[in-house]
């Protein structure tokens, strides 16, 4: 036979062990989403670098081009560049106002000419010796299966990037 003191026991381990078990599953998840932030900015670093080096190597032969594929990070959706010397055409063309964040930085005179746009936060460098022979002299590349595909020319000293 059970006696009294014993249910309520019973009751309060049971109580407790769910207490303990979610606070694990709390931080174990909270823990997995630090990790997970971490990497994407290493991976955002390491594409960034990539794509500074294959520009760089392309810009030492006129006329060599190359398609390149990049994996990206997940949460990044597009790569868009810009040509800083056409700044006003840009502004004024109807492309940009899609990239509020982008207009923002060429209006305020920021001189980035390379931008990351994901899910989380804008991310810009630039870059040397970028151009766009096209209006609106501003390209973006959107993420297809986890990959972006950009082509670079070299051409009168300027690095151009086609479809």
């Amino acid at each position: 036979m059970a006696k009294r003191g014993q249910l309520n026991s019973e009751i309060f381990v049971y109580i407790l062990t769910i207490f303990i078990v979610g606070i694990i599953l709390v931080m174990g998840l909270r823990y997995i989403s630090i990790n997970k932030k971490i990497m994407d900015k290493g991976e955002l670093l390491q594409f960034q670098n990539k794509l500074t080096s294959d520009i760089k190597s392309v810009g030492k032969e006129y006329g060599t081009f190359k398609k390149i594929t990049y994996a990206i990070p997940q949460n990044l959706d597009e790569v868009c560049v810009v040509d800083l010397e056409k700044k006003d055409e840009i502004l004024a063309s109807k492309l940009i106002s899609f990239y509020p964040l982008v207009k923002d930085s060429l209006a305020s005179d920021l001189n980035k000419n390379v931008f990351f746009i994901g899910t989380t936060e804008l991310h810009s460098l630039r870059i040397e010796n970028i151009g766009l022979n096209h209006y609106p002299f501003m390209n973006c590349f959107h993420r297809r299966n986890k990959k972006i595909e950009i082509g670079i020319e070299f051409v009168l000293a300027v690095i151009a990037f086609l479809l």
